[in-house]
This record gives structure tokens, sequence and C-alpha cells, in this order.
């Protein structure tokens, strides 16, 4: 980071005055770098941080009886959990115990951050497909 602000700082105060061309302010340098911190934070960081909170806030709901899938694609129902551990029946008497942070979704539907948009968008498709379909089938 240190070396693109010298780098920024040196473009705004290097340049010649041969050819007419005027120095720009330094303070605009400062302006340009801000702005791009600004748009960096909204449109990267911001809604990381908002993805995370969800997920946390997800995995800290979970409580036993909860059905649930895992990243690695297992279904299974919790058994026991701990703060960072849980324990899931996959099967009659056939238990693991796995890490809360793989658990990507409930069974009943509800999900965490990643699969929401998804989820949302598809059935507005599915809903612009039916309707495509019946104008054709009128």
């Amino acid at each position: 980071m240190n070396q693109i602000l010298f780098t920024l700082l040196l473009a705004g105060s290097s340049g010649s005055a041969e050819g007419g061309q005027q120095q720009g302010s330094p303070w605009m340098t400062f302006v340009f770098l801000g702005l791009i911190i600004l748009i960096f934070y909204f449109f990267m960081i911001r809604p990381n941080q908002k993805a995370a909170k969800k997920t946390r806030n997800f995995l800290d709901t979970l409580s036993k009886g909860d059905k649930i899938i895992t990243s690695s694609g297992l279904y299974g129902k919790i058994v026991e959990i701990n703060d960072n551990t849980a324990v899931i029946e996959i099967a009659n008497n056939v238990k693991i115990k796995i890490t809360k942070s793989s658990i990507v979704a409930n069974q009943d539907g509800t999900t965490d951050v990643k699969n929401e948009n998804k989820k949302a968008d598809s059935k507005t498709d599915d809903e612009t497909r039916n309707q495509e379909f019946e104008k054709v089938k009128d």
C-alpha cells in the first residue's frame, strides 16, 4: 500500500513544464486515492463483512435436531452442538463430528448467504419462464 501511495505521489509531483502540460495539484492525487479507497470499501470490503455476519448468525442459531447440509454434501441431523464443532447423524447409528464452519445450509430450504440471492433469482426466472410458456400456449 505504501508503494502505491508513493508511486501516486511521484506521479502527481513529477511532470515536465515542456509541452504546455500543467502540473496537477498534489491534493488532487490524495482526493483520487481517497475515492479509490472508498470504492474498494463499498464494493469489496463491506459486502464481505455483511456476508460474514450473516454466516456467523446462521451458525449461531443452529440447534440440536436441525437437519443440515455440509460443504462436502453430507446430509444429516445435529445430535450435539458445541462452540466450534457439531456431531451429526448421517444414518441410523452413524454419527460424525464436524466443524460448525462446514455447515452451509438447513435442509428445510433456508440457507446461509451464499445461496440466498441465487434462490431469489431462480424463482424470478421460473416465474418468467412460466409466463412465457403460457403466452406461447395460448
